[in-house]
């Protein structure tokens, strides 16, 4: 008998049924885990600078404007923009011109305020990450932000036994 032979037959433990049913489960888990991340697609982020850039007219608006640009620096153009209030409540939105700007005004309301960015890629399918910032009404405040695209590569341990 060959030593490979030997072996396949071979258990870790004296009690084989345990040490197979052990097995299974830790294969199954494996296998839950991977579909999960195949399934679930990735999330985008987004990364903020927010400066103050001065006073607005009217004390209880927020004026924010920005840059979108992607991880090595250059503008992404037709994106959208979209802020939410703390609770949810959408405030508006703008489209990213050909150099990556947009601006919005809105009123005061609960903060922080969340940005979503909405990004298509060539095909047309969004990614979409966002960024929670803090803006006092009465100002204007620059945002500079940088859109990360999710990476699509996805590594599963495979259990070997």
């Amino acid at each position: 008998m060959s030593p490979f032979e030997r072996l396949r037959g071979a258990h870790l433990t004296s009690n084989p049924l345990l040490e197979d049913f052990v097995f299974s489960i830790l294969s199954l888990l494996v296998v839950a885990v991977a579909l999960t991340a195949i399934l679930m697609p990735p999330k985008a982020s987004v990364a903020a600078a927010v400066t103050p850039a001065g006073a607005t007219p009217n004390d209880k608006q927020v004026s924010m404007y920005g840059t979108l640009v992607d991880g090595s620096g250059a503008p992404i153009k037709n994106a959208v923009i979209t802020v939410l209030y703390s609770d949810g409540t959408r405030v508006g939105s703008a489209r990213t011109k050909n150099d990556g700007t947009w601006s919005l005004q809105f009123n005061e309301g609960p903060a922080p305020y969340t940005i979503e960015v909405t990004v298509y890629d060539s095909s047309g399918n969004p990614q979409t990450g966002s960024v929670d910032v803090v803006a006092a009404p009465g100002m204007r405040w620059g945002v500079r932000m940088t859109f990360t695209q999710p990476s699509s590569w996805v590594f599963v341990p495979l259990p070997g036994y």
